[in-house]
C-alpha cells in the first residue's frame, strides 16, 4: 500500500507580557527549527501574536486598545510567516486577531502554502462568553474549509470549536484526514482538554493535532501539552509542559483508511436519525 507520509509540527510558543514584536519574533523563530527540522506542515497556537489572557479579564478599560492588535489577512504580521514558510517550502496555519472590516473583527487562521499563497482563511465557528470575553472582540466565522496538500486533506478548528463535535465531524465529512486545533488552554480547561483531543481523533478516525501556548501571561498559567494523536486516539508525540518546543511525528495519512475501515464510523452511520440536532430550539 502507497504510504503518504508527511511531516506534521505543532509550535508549542512561550506565554508572555510583551510587545506585539517580541511575542511574534518568539514564536516564528521556533517555526523556522521547525522548518530546518524538515517539517512539511506547521501549526501555531491560538492568536499567537498576542497575549491571550486580555480576553480572560472583566476590566474593560483595555477594549478598544485590544482591537489596535488587529491585522489584516495579509498584514505585517503574516507577510513575516510567508518568507518563512517559502523559506523551508512548508505549509503553515497562522491564527491572528483579524481585521476583516472596518469594525468587524476575526478570531482567524490563515493557511500558507509553501510557495507563500495564502490557500485561505479559517475563522473561528463558536465565540465563547464563559471564561473569556471573546464575544466582545470576534464575529463567529462560517463555512467548512478542507485544504489539499499533495499529501493529503487538512482542515482547522479554532479552540472552542473542539467542545462541538459537530465541526470535526462536518470536516471529515468534507475529506479531512488531518485536524488541527490551535488553542489557548489555561489551567480551567485540562482536565477535558487531552480527552477532547483524543475523542475528536477517535469520532472521525482522523489524525488530531491540538496546539496550545506554554507558561504564565498574568494570573493566567496556560499548560501546554500539544498533542498529536492518530486516528485510534492514542498520543503519538506531546509537548507537556515545556516552553519554545516543536512537538513532531512523521504520520502516514493511509492509517486514516485503515481506521475508518476498522471503527465503522462512517461506513455505519445514521444521518437520517440525526435531524434532532439540526433543530434550533432544543429545549
Amino acid at each position: 500500500m502507497a504510504k503518504r507520509e508527511v511531516k506534521v509540527a505543532a509550535i508549542q510558543s512561550k506565554a508572555f507580557y510583551g510587545s506585539k514584536d517580541e511575542i511574534v519574533d518568539n514564536t516564528l523563530a521556533v517555526l523556522a527549527e521547525a522548518g530546518k527540522d524538515g517539517a512539511q506542515i506547521c501549526c501555531l497556537g491560538e492568536l499567537f501574536s498576542m497575549e491571550y489572557d486580555r480576553f480572560l479579564q472583566r476590566e474593560f478599560e483595555h477594549y478598544k486598545p485590544m482591537h489596535t492588535i488587529a491585522e489584516p489577512i495579509p498584514g505585517p504580521t503574516i507577510d513575516k510567516v510567508v518568507e518563512i514558510a517559502k523559506k523551508y517550502r512548508m505549509y503553515v496555519i497562522a491564527p491572528i486577531f483579524e481585521k476583516a472590516f472596518t469594525g468587524i473583527y476575526y478570531n482567524s487562521a490563515p493557511v500558507i502554502d509553501p510557495e507563500g499563497n495564502i490557500m485561505g482563511v479559517t475563522r473561528k465557528r463558536h465565540i465563547p462568553a464563559v471564561q473569556s470575553l471573546e464575544k466582545l472582540y470576534f464575529r463567529p466565522g462560517d463555512g467548512w474549509q478542507v485544504y489539499d496538500a499533495p499529501w493529503g486533506k487538512f482542515a482547522i478548528g479554532i479552540c472552542f470549536d473542539r467542545r462541538f463535535p459537530e465541526t470535526a465531524r462536518i470536516l471529515a465529512l468534507n475529506g479531512c484526514e488531518l485536524y488541527f486545533n490551535p488553542v489557548a488552554a489555561g489551567g480551567y480547561v485540562k482536565e477535558t482538554y487531552e480527552l477532547i483531543a483524543r475523542m475528536r481523533a477517535i469520532d472521525n478516525a482522523m489524525y488530531s493535532v491540538f496546539v496550545n501556548r506554554c507558561g504564565d501571561e498574568g494570573d493566567t498559567h496556560f499548560f501546554g501539552d500539544s498533542i498529536i494523536c492518530d486516528p485510534w486516539g492514542k498520543i503519538i508525540a506531546s509537548g507537556e509542559e515545556e516552553e519554545n518546543v516543536i512537538v513532531s511525528e512523521v504520520i502516514d495519512l493511509e492509517n486514516v483508511d485503515s481506521a475508518r475501515i476498522d471503527s465503522g464510523v462512517f461506513r455505519d452511520r445514521r444521518p437520517e436519525l440525526y435531524d434532532r440536532i439540526t433543530e434550533l430550539h432544543l429545549f
